[in-house]
């Protein structure tokens, strides 16, 4: 694990420890990722780099990807929030700027089926916060349609009747369901990661998880006698003219001692 030198946090320490890490490195920023990527006298290189940072960061993962596996290209976080004309203001409000203090550039959304209820919720924000916030007045239906296209990172359903919403939502990195539901709680209590598929890429992939550290691979045997599937191997290898892969599949079935005599001359088929 890396975190800045300076301020060490008691609370992420002992998370560490929790967690089983047995190294943390003192460097944060570009210099962490960078050591990371290449290693150092001190720290081996590693295989796969995680976790979120602001805009030099994001760009050094960028450079380093293909060196190393990364998680994410994360931007500013962002927050889209469906509300029907019940919903309580103070809840809409407190969710915005919950949001709004991450970051400057943090990006918060509203889509509401009430013009009442957004210039409530507009009249008790700050100017600050209003500065990042995009209101759409529309009815609730056509806001999960916009919301699948913006494919936010943090997507709550202030409705009373969510379920119905719920089935149509397509995109999102992570969706708070219900009144009592604030982002909030999926960074501190749900259990989910935060870090989360940011500036449309919900469309495409999903939040950190165990499975961004695991990997796959194929193994593949077959028998002698599989004629079958050897013929079957040749005859694509034959519609895309890649001779030596159809003659790999044949030697083994047709015609085995094709090669044999070749004195070391790569045959001509």
């Amino acid at each position: 694990m890396v975190t800045p030198p300076k301020n060490m946090n008691d609370t992420v320490l002992f998370s560490a420890k929790l967690c089983g890490i047995k190294e943390i490195y003192c460097i944060g920023g570009v210099m962490a990722v960078g050591a990371l990527a290449y290693g150092t006298k001190t720290l081996k290189k590693v295989d796969m780099i995680a976790g979120p940072g602001n805009a030099y960061v994001n760009e050094a993962k960028r450079q380093v990807f293909g060196r190393v596996g990364i998680d994410s290209l994360a931007g500013p976080t962002e927050v889209a929030i469906i509300a029907d004309k019940d919903v309580p203001a103070d809840y809409v409000v407190a969710d915005i700027m919950a949001q709004a203090e991450h970051d400057p550039l943090a990006k918060t959304y509203l889509l509401c089926e009430s013009a009442e209820k957004i210039s409530e919720i507009k009249k008790l924000l700050p100017k600050e916060a209003l500065k990042q916030l995009k209101t759409e007045l529309c009815s609730l239906n056509k806001a999960v349609g916009i919301v699948n296209n913006i494919a936010p990172e943090h997507l709550e359903l202030l409705v009373k009747n969510y379920q119905v919403l719920l089935k149509s939502v397509k995109n999102a990195g992570a969706i708070f369901v219900g009144y009592q539901t604030p982002t909030a709680s999926g960074d501190y209590w749900a259990g989910p990661s935060h870090v989360l598929p940011t500036n449309g890429s919900a469309k495409f992939s999903s939040g950190l998880s165990v499975m961004t550290f695991l990997k796959r691979s194929a193994h593949i045997e077959m028998s002698k006698n599989n004629k079958k599937a050897y013929k079957t191997i040749a005859d694509f290898a034959q519609a895309e003219s890649m001779q030596y892969h159809k003659k790999s599949a044949e030697v083994r079935y047709l015609i085995p001692s094709f090669f044999a005599n070749r004195k070391g001359r790569t045959a001509d088929i």
